[in-house]
C-alpha cells in the first residue's frame, strides 16, 4: 500500500512539475491562476492522476488500433482524439483551469 502512495505522490509531482516548466518556458509565468487554491489541489491531487491513467490507456488504444485506423485513413483523427487530447488535458493546462 505503502508502494502505491509513494507512487501516486510522485506522479502528481511530476505531472505538476512539467506543467510548471511548460509554463515558464512559455512565458506565461508562474503562479498567475486564477483558479483557487482548492480547485488547484483537487486537480493536482485527483484530476492529474486520472487523467495520467486515461492517457496511458488510451494511448494503448491507439497503438493497438493504429494499423487499422491507417488502412481507412482515419489515423491523423485517431492520434488526436486518443493520444494528443487525453495527454494535453492531463499536463498542457495550468492547474486548476478546466
Amino acid at each position: 500500500m505503502k508502494q502505491i502512495i509513494c507512487l501516486v505522490v510522485t506522479l502528481c509531482l511530476c505531472v505538476g512539475s512539467a506543467s510548471m516548466a511548460s509554463e515558464a518556458i512559455a512565458g506565461d509565468g508562474i503562479g498567475r491562476s486564477d483558479a483557487s487554491t482548492g480547485a488547484q489541489l483537487a486537480d493536482a491531487l485527483l484530476v492529474r492522476p486520472v487523467g495520467v491513467v486515461v492517457s496511458f490507456v488510451t494511448t494503448a488504444v491507439y497503438a493497438a488500433t493504429s494499423p487499422l485506423t491507417f488502412l481507412m485513413d482515419v489515423d491523423e483523427q485517431a492520434s488526436d482524439a486518443l493520444v494528443s487530447k487525453p495527454w494535453r488535458f492531463t499536463s498542457g493546462r495550468e492547474l486548476g483551469v478546466f
